[in-house]
């Protein structure tokens, strides 16, 4: 989910990115975004996850945005599984 507002905080924009579904364990998605109307300077963008379900599972996420323009915005989100050495070595 991303939220873009201009610094005055009229014409807020907001949407969603990214598929539906179950994804793999490493998933990436990249993606970007072209506003409705364009704003006077480029917006502050705030991003989250809407939904997050692991179950038992050693994972990290990751979302960035990048190249944001008064018309358009670069999200991209990671989900990477981290291995963990169980053998009680060092």
């Amino acid at each position: 989910m991303w939220v873009a507002y201009p610094g005055d905080k009229k014409g807020i924009f907001s949407g969603t990115i990214g598929g539906k579904g179950t994804a793999s364990v490493t998933s990436h998605y990249s993606g970007s975004v072209r506003f409705l109307s364009a704003f006077n300077r480029p917006p502050m963008i705030f991003t989250a996850f809407t939904k997050l379900d692991f179950d038992g599972q050693n994972l990290r996420v990751r979302l960035d945005t990048s190249n944001v323009s008064t018309l358009t915005t670069d999200l991209r989100s990671r989900i990477m599984k981290i291995q963990v050495d169980e053998s009680g070595r060092d």
